[in-house]
């Protein structure tokens, strides 16, 4: 019996030993959505250097991710340095974002593709109108113009 009481207990220790990162450090699952999540931001920077142009406003966009995520800078840092001597922990993180941002991008090209196809529908539609309320002028003018 206490041979498989040591058993258990050695098994549920190896369990819990077996998370990748300890507790003061953000979690890969956690890490892949908040570095998705800063790498967005950094690109809404880039994009639109005006609106992003001082410190403080760069400042507020990546303090509202960190809020977003339940983290602040500290344990962000904190979190690098764990994942820098742990690169491969760090470079499996880097994998899933690369692949949660391509699979992103994939889908807001594809509704980009929808809105624009349903523009260009909604152009015809209105086009073909106009045509027909210009034919339909036309031939009330030439109406009157013949004296009908």
């Amino acid at each position: 019996m206490r041979n498989l009481f040591a058993i258990l207990l050695l098994c549920v220790l190896m369990l819990v030993g077996c998370s990748k990162t300890p507790d003061y450090v953000i979690s890969e699952n956690a890490m892949v959505e908040l570095l998705s999540d800063l790498y967005k931001a950094e690109a809404m920077m880039e994009d639109d250097n005006s609106k992003y142009n001082s410190d403080s406003s760069k400042l507020v966009l990546r303090q509202s991710v960190f809020l977003k995520h339940n983290v602040d800078q500290e344990k962000f840092d904190t979190s690098l340095i764990w994942y820098a001597h742990n690169l491969d922990v760090y470079g499996k993180v880097n994998e899933d974002v690369i692949e949660k941002l391509e699979k992103e991008k994939i889908v807001a090209t594809e509704h980009l593709i929808e809105k624009a196809k349903d523009l260009s529908l909604s152009r015809k539609k209105y086009a073909n109108q106009f045509e027909e309320a210009v034919k339909k002028e036309l031939a009330e003018l030439s109406m009157k113009g013949s004296g009908f």
